[in-house]
C-alpha cells in the first residue's frame, strides 16, 4: 500500500497530488499505515492504541506537505496543480497547517488524559517552541512573500523529528517505569 501510495502520488493514472488528495493520503500512508504496518510486522498483532499513537505522526507528516503547498500556492495555481492549499487559499492553508501541527500535540495530551499513554509521552511538549515559531512565521506571512516561509517545510520536518524522538523516549520510559 505504501509503495503504491508513493508511486501514485504524482504518477498516472491516479496522480492524487494533482487532485487535492496529497495531504489526506500522506497523512494516512505515512501516519497510520506506516506505524500500524511496522507494529504488525514486528509483533504479528494489532492493538487499537497503535492507531491512536500513529495519529500525531500522520499530523506532522501532513503538516510538512501543507507547509510546502502553502509556500507554493501561487506557483501551483499557475501550473494548474490542484492542491488542498491552492483550493483553500492562503488563509485556509494557514488554518490547515495550524490544525495539523497543533493536532499532533493535542492528540498526545488527550491520549495521556484518557490514559492511553503514560504521562512521559508529554515529553513531546519540549518540541513545542520550534513548532510555535513555525506557526507564527506562517501566520505573519503575506501572500507573495515566499522567502519568509521558504524553509517552513524543512523546519516542520525538524519538529517532526524532535517530536518523534521525544515520543519514543516517552513511550520507552513509560514502559520501563
Amino acid at each position: 500500500m505504501g509503495f503504491l501510495g508513493g508511486v501514485f502520488y504524482t504518477a498516472g493514472p491516479i496522480a492524487y497530488k494533482y487532485h487535492a488528495l496529497g495531504d489526506l493520503l500522506v497523512f494516512a500512508l505515512m501516519g497510520p499505515l506506516m506505524v500500524i504496518g511496522s507494529y504488525f510486522a514486528l509483533t504479528g498483532s494489532y492493538e487499537v492504541s497503535i492507531l491512536y499513537v500513529s495519529l500525531p505522526v500522520g499530523f506532522l507528516v501532513a503538516a510538512i506537505l501543507a507547509a510546502n503547498n502553502y509556500r507554493d500556492i501561487a506557483h501551483d495555481r499557475e501550473a494548474g496543480i490542484k492542491t488542498f492549499a491552492s483550493m483553500l487559499g492562503y488563509t485556509g492553508a494557514k488554518v490547515e497547517y495550524s490544525l495539523l501541527v497543533l493536532g499532533a500535540y493535542v492528540t498526545v495530551v488527550l491520549m495521556v488524559v484518557f490514559q492511553i499513554l503514560e504521562p512521559w509521552a508529554l515529553l513531546v511538549l519540549v518540541s513545542l517552541p520550534p513548532a510555535w515559531k513555525n506557526l507564527r512565521a506562517v501566520w505573519a506571512n503575506t501572500p507573495g512573500e515566499v522567502e519568509a516561509v521558504a524553509m517552513t517545510d524543512q523546519q516542520t520536518a525538524q519538529v517532526h523529528l524532535q517530536f518523534g524522538i521525544l515520543l519514543v523516549i516517552g513511550l520507552i520510559i513509560g514502559a520501563v517505569i
